[in-house]
């Protein structure tokens, strides 16, 4: 029985030093998380977490508060994005035109896929020579010399009659 309360007796000192630090560790950690979801209004270029402005120090305050009260991560950033406006967030929600924001990328980079694999298909290289290429060349050569050919009689016949002409 000794044993039982000791063992009760250890767990509840265990338990209250050690609870309050926890949940004080995991207020602390949904702090910096929220910190970072928020962008700084007073110049709109850095997280909440990152900025050293007055405001930033102001929201940091703001933000424990709302935890201390129980507050969770999406009524804080609503609490925020109805003060500032959607621009307070760092991302912007995947709503109404907002979404193109996270859609659009994706899709250009399938379209751009796409076009390099088409484009590669197309412009793919031509095989080496082949036993078909010699004899496609040498029916080149008889169409051409047909034609030089053809060429040759007429203009041997024009010559033919300018020298009629010229002799009468």
């Amino acid at each position: 029985m000794k044993i039982f309360f000791s063992g009760i007796l250890f767990l509840s000192i265990f338990f209250g030093f050690f609870c309050p630090i926890q949940a004080q560790t995991s207020l602390e950690d949904q702090a910096k998380e929220i910190e970072s979801l928020l962008i700084a209004p007073c110049c709109w270029t850095a997280p909440v977490s990152e900025h050293h402005s007055q405001i930033a120090y102001q929201m940091r305050d703001e933000i424990r508060t709302f935890l201390n009260e129980g507050k969770t991560k999406e009524e804080i950033l609503s609490i925020f994005e109805k003060k500032y406006g959607e621009r307070i967030l760092a991302a912007p929600k995947v709503t109404g035109f907002s979404a193109m924001a996270w859609i659009f990328p994706f899709f250009i980079f399938l379209i751009g896929i796409a076009v390099v694999f088409f484009a590669l298909r197309y412009f793919k290289a031509k095989p080496g020579l082949s036993e078909k290429e010699p004899q496609n060349q040498l029916n080149e050569d008889r169409i051409d010399q047909k034609y030089r050919d053809r060429l040759d009689k007429e203009l041997y016949r024009d010559d033919s009659l300018s020298e009629e002409d010229r002799t009468s």
